[in-house]
């Protein structure tokens, strides 16, 4: 199961990060240009906006101008000359005819052509005595009809004093051509409709736009007269650049994704494919095998890493190698030191206590005295090969035996600071352990000269900690390396004995500062 959960762990977790910063990395500049776009095409629409807003103005400026000269036209007319009415005419082309009426509504001058009921009209249709007393021009339509195209425009005129004795009435078509072209500014798109109205609504010039809910209206009001200038336009017809512009990002931004997750998955997954082969390799070496070597791979980062890998795998193989017949060394060691340790004690302890027995009935005191020192020798001699109270009682007392049987006869204070561990090491870690402490003591009966002897275990639940404190001579490390007369080599062999554990081995110490070693040894967790 953990063989099939890795490869999971990195199809979940680099590839899945490759393409998540590959697709980001093609996403945000595609989220940049759509915001770019967007606020282009917001800017445009605004520009387009704009423009007829501008071109409405322009237009509407037109036609004041052109109503302007017509009012201009009418007010230059003088009650005194009738032909002043025939020059208006010829002044204004909105103009169809004219007539000067004062504010009972008589007319005071005419032209040759006018239709006589024409005063009636006017003086129905509005009441030319408040025009003429308000002294502004006034517009009214003389029939309710709508085919009648007729609209009279009157203008109030001032005598010498400036006082408004009278009224320019002008007649004007709205069928006439140059009325229509109010209603049709040029450049106007052929879908776009003009509307000239009053101030009323009434339409004056132009037509009704076919009428949609997304028409846009753009109107401007004239200053000479409460007329109202206004083009309607389909919003499609506006905005069809604009609706281009996004109908193509519609089509171009999946089309930019497909290729962003195309590339995004093509890259993880050349990125997945030798992590997951390395991943596989050092879940091999993890477990410990080394015996198969790393698959080939690409001359880039990830194949210098697999070569590197490989090397560490040879390096660790070689290593391994090592361990073994070193293990191998050390336990055939052990084994030979328990046999002789029973031979010992099976054989030339029983011979040398029989001969003892004999010294002791024939009466030889000193020779019965040199072979109980003889045996007691050999006694320590086998303990010292093959120390029983390690198997029976465990470490700690193995170690609290060690020192007190080589350290108190030489007057050397110990003092112990045990702690037993909360489950006994196998064989392996216990009889490394004991030797490394065993070698640390006689370094002291050797070479320390010291006084005081702490020593100290202490036991957590992952780490047993085991520390051998002396105050004697003590020494420079760095110059405690192996040498040809044997020098350093039982240093040596403690750091390899504890090494093969998974433990680590640490002398601290200086000339005339004494000496610490210090044990750290990984208890394994019961199943």
């Amino acid at each position: 199961m953990p063989d099939e959960a890795q490869p999971v762990s990195v199809r979940r977790g680099i590839q899945t990060r490759l393409a998540v910063l590959v697709l980001l990395s093609a996403v945000a500049p595609m989220v940049l240009l759509g915001w770019s776009s967007a606020r282009s095409v917001s800017a445009m629409r605004d520009a387009l906006l704009s423009e007829r807003r501008a071109f409405v103005v322009s237009a509407a400026r037109r036609v004041e101008r052109d109503v302007r000269g017509m009012l201009e036209a009418l007010s230059a007319v003088s009650p005194s000359q009738p032909d002043s009415l025939r020059a208006a005419r010829l002044r204004s082309r909105l103009l169809a005819d004219a007539l000067v009426v004062n504010p009972a509504g008589g007319v005071v001058a005419a032209g040759p052509d006018l239709d006589p009921g024409v005063p009636g009209e006017v003086g129905r249709c509005m009441d030319l005595g408040a025009v003429v007393r308000a002294g502004a021009p006034a517009v009214c339509a003389p029939s309710a009809s709508p085919g009648d195209g007729r609209r009279f425009v009157v203008v109030p005129l001032r005598d010498v004093t400036g006082r408004a004795a009278a009224a320019a009435v002008g007649i004007v078509d709205l069928h006439d051509a140059a009325w229509t072209a109010l209603g049709a500014p040029a450049g106007l798109d052929p879908s776009a409709a003009a509307q000239l109205r009053d101030a009323n609504g009434g339409l004056l010039a132009g037509r009704d736009p076919p009428g949609s809910d997304d028409d846009i209206a753009v109107a401007e009001r004239l200053t000479v007269l409460p007329w109202t200038l206004s083009v309607v336009e389909p919003a499609r017809q506006i905005f069809q650049p604009l609706r281009r512009l996004q109908r193509d990002w519609l089509f171009l931004a999946p089309s930019i994704a497909g290729v962003a997750v195309a590339y995004a998955w093509g890259v993880a997954r050349s990125v997945k494919r030798p992590l997951a082969k390395l991943e596989a390799a050092a879940a091999r070496i993890a477990a410990g095998d080394l015996s198969q070597p790393l698959p080939p791979l690409s001359d880039d980062e990830i194949g210098r890493l697999g070569r590197s890998f490989e090397a560490m795998r040879r390096a660790l193989a070689r290593d391994e190698t090592r361990r073994r017949l070193l293990r191998e060394v050390i336990t055939a060691q052990e084994q030979e030191r328990k046999r002789i340790a029973r031979e010992l004690h099976d054989e030339t302890c029983q011979t040398i206590s029989a001969l003892k027995i004999k010294l002791d009935a024939a009466g030889m005191k000193d020779a019965q005295a040199m072979a109980g020192r003889c045996l007691d020798e050999l006694h320590r001699i086998i303990h010292g090969l093959r120390p029983s109270v390690l198997d029976d009682l465990g470490l700690v007392s193995a170690i609290r035996w060690v020192a007190t049987r080589d350290l108190v006869p030489l007057g050397i204070q110990v003092r112990f600071e045990l702690e037993e561990p909360p489950a006994r090491l196998p064989f392996e870690a216990e009889i490394a352990v004991f030797r490394a402490v065993q070698e640390s003591i006689a370094n002291i009966v050797r070479h320390a000269r010291a006084e005081t002897v702490l020593i100290e275990a202490v036991a957590s639940e992952d780490v047993l900690e085991i520390d051998v404190e002396d105050d004697g001579d003590g020494f420079d490390p760095a110059q405690a390396a192996p040498s040809p007369s044997g020098r350093g080599l039982g240093l040596l062999g403690m750091h390899e004995r504890l090494e093969l554990i998974g433990g680590s081995f640490r002398v601290a110490s200086a000339p005339g500062k004494g000496t610490r070693v210090s044990l750290r040894v990984p208890i394994p967790r019961g199943e």
